[in-house]
């Protein structure tokens, strides 16, 4: 997901609740839970998207702190119709997110270095890169440069075994070498 499907502009301007994510539309299963994604800009046809987050053994699992926030929400705004509220009661602006995400993370950090880190996250663990563009709902091939091309991803992709993992590695636009000057 974007940034700017969770939260408000910080230009009232701009804000607009047909993008807003509802909370009628979340529903939670034992193993996963899911809501409905308003239009975006790779919904040419404003369809929306079924968001599924599965529950995993890892130990950032988002399951539980996703079940937790929405019974807190529910308990403090059960009148609210939107899924992501602050404290008091309103969705979150883009710079109150960062200012929470700086807080957390040391470094520069940006909104689109989260999506950087999924799509290399899913790089590194072989995803094809069709798919890393259908789950990141890229409508081009632009999402390949937010794979982080450094030696550790390299020796990643060059290890796995698998005709996927070769075809992810032919696909990337740049050439791939491991001969590349790494400045450390």
């Amino acid at each position: 997901m974007q940034l700017g499907e969770i939260t408000w502009p910080d230009k009232t301007n701009l804000q607009d609740y047909r993008k807003v994510i509802m909370r009628n539309f979340v529903h939670i299963d034992p193993k996963s839970f899911q809501f409905v994604l308003p239009g975006h800009k790779a919904d040419h046809f404003f369809e929306g998207s079924l968001i599924i987050i599965q529950s995993t053994d890892l130990a950032d699992d988002p399951y539980r702190p996703f079940v937790s926030y929405l019974s807190q929400r529910d308990h403090r705004f059960p009148l609210h119709p939107q899924l992501w509220l602050k404290e008091n009661g309103m969705v979150p602006t883009w710079p109150w997110f960062l200012q929470h995400l700086h807080k957390r993370f040391v470094g520069n950090v940006s909104r689109h270095s989260l999506r950087a880190g999924g799509a290399t996250a899913l790089a590194e663990t072989g995803i094809p890169p069709h798919m890393i563009q259908t789950i990141g709902r890229w409508s081009s091939d632009a999402f390949q440069i937010y794979i982080c091309r450094h030696p550790v991803l390299l020796a990643a992709l060059i290890y796995v075994s698998g005709h996927h993992h070769n075809h992810f590695l032919s696909s990337l636009h740049a050439p791939l070498s491991l001969t590349n000057n790494y400045a450390t």
